[in-house]
């Protein structure tokens, strides 16, 4: 759900969300504007989401919750790096959504492991 809705409003109102974060007016990675960054991410979220979902109502939930899990610390550690090598041109409000957002994330996988661990004690 948190990817859905992550992956729904960057799509949505990625102009916004650009503005508000410093990335509105610059260019990323020589590539695309700061807007259509974020209006990627989002894109990427949306299916990345559906398959969490799709994934989530297997029976065995060992493997699937290897994947997702191994995502989210992919995420955290990304961002992570994106905070201190600087990459992205955020300003402030842009570098603590992105650490307010790594550290859900950094949540959400904990729990994961978490309850990893407890499935695969009884099994």
């Amino acid at each position: 759900a948190f990817c859905l809705g992550s992956g729904l409003l960057l799509t949505v109102a990625s102009g916004p969300i650009a503005q508000w974060i410093g990335m509105s007016q610059s260019q990323i990675f020589g590539l695309v504007d700061g807007t259509t960054f974020i209006q990627v991410i989002g894109i990427i979220l949306l299916p990345y989401g559906v398959l969490v979902g799709f994934l989530s109502m297997r029976q065995d939930l060992r493997l699937p919750g290897q994947f997702v899990t191994a995502m989210d610390m992919l995420w955290m550690v990304g961002s992570y790096g994106l905070l201190l090598l600087q990459t992205l041109p955020l300003n402030t409000a842009g570098n603590w959504a992105v650490l307010i957002i790594a550290d859900i994330v950094l949540a959400f996988a904990l729990v994961q492991l978490w309850g990893l661990r407890i499935m695969n004690r009884t099994v």
